[in-house]
């Protein structure tokens, strides 16, 4: 299978770099060079992408966000040379950070990184099992244990880590949202905010810019509005 991918940077000669890499690769695709980050935007509007490879420092708004304004977001692989970003990358679920100048094996680390995820979730789309048969295995002491989706209220995304909350406990584990999300987005999990992913069997009420689950209140994302309006729109009758 080939993916596809986007380079966005203002710096000519950073693209070259990208666009020599990607062509080494002989399942990558690149669709387009962007200098700005409205120009990216505007060829996300237009063109499926897989991957986007972005930088950080752009003339208009800063990739991070620009990122945050895009209600579906390809994976995203920061190139850039300042190392000050690293941490506030987290919080947009990057799949890598890379710091320039960078070797074509790290750039091909980062794009495997991306293609694993990518892979799972398309295995996952055409072998999806029901919904009640769905389950989360979380890493403890005592070994895997199983938990089904139907339990989960929501989880929360705490940098690399997130917690998963059930009726009557919670769990922590090492594994970013949007890891998460891609694999459970088909059993009803819906992402509402950058830190939560909700399970939509379970939400009470959404009153204007919050969800209420379980005791929770959650906000909802200015990022995700239009897709819980959506998910919303489809599911009232009345």
């Amino acid at each position: 299978m080939t993916w596809t991918c986007l380079a966005v940077d203002d710096e000519y000669l950073a693209l070259n770099v990208i666009e020599n890499f990607v062509s080494r690769i002989p399942w990558l695709a690149l669709k387009g060079r962007c200098t700005t980050a409205m120009a990216a935007v505007e060829t996300l509007r237009k063109e499926h992408v897989d991957i986007l490879f972005l930088d950080i420092q752009l003339p208009d708004i800063t990739g991070i966000d620009m990122l945050r304004t895009l209600p579906h977001p390809p994976l995203v692989i920061f190139t850039t040379a300042y190392a000050a970003y690293a941490v506030e990358s987290y919080t947009v679920d990057a799949v890598d950070y890379l710091l320039k100048p960078f070797s074509f094996e790290r750039f091909l680390a980062g794009v495997q990184k991306a293609e694993t995820l990518l892979r799972n979730a398309d295995a996952s789309s055409s072998v999806a099992p029901r919904d009640d048969a769905a389950s989360l295995f979380i890493r403890t002491e005592e070994g895997d244990l199983r938990v089904p989706a139907q339990d989960i209220l929501f989880i929360k995304g705490l940098r690399e880590y997130a917690q998963v909350q059930t009726r009557t406990k919670h769990y922590l584990i090492r594994e970013s949202l949007r890891e998460i999300e891609t694999r459970f987005t088909r059993f009803g999990f819906l992402r509402v905010h950058k830190s939560y992913i909700v399970s939509m069997h379970h939400v009470a009420v959404v009153d204007h810019n919050v969800i209420r689950v379980g005791d929770e209140v959650i906000p909802i994302g200015k990022t995700y509005r239009e897709a819980v309006r959506t998910y919303i729109d489809q599911m009232r009758i009345g």
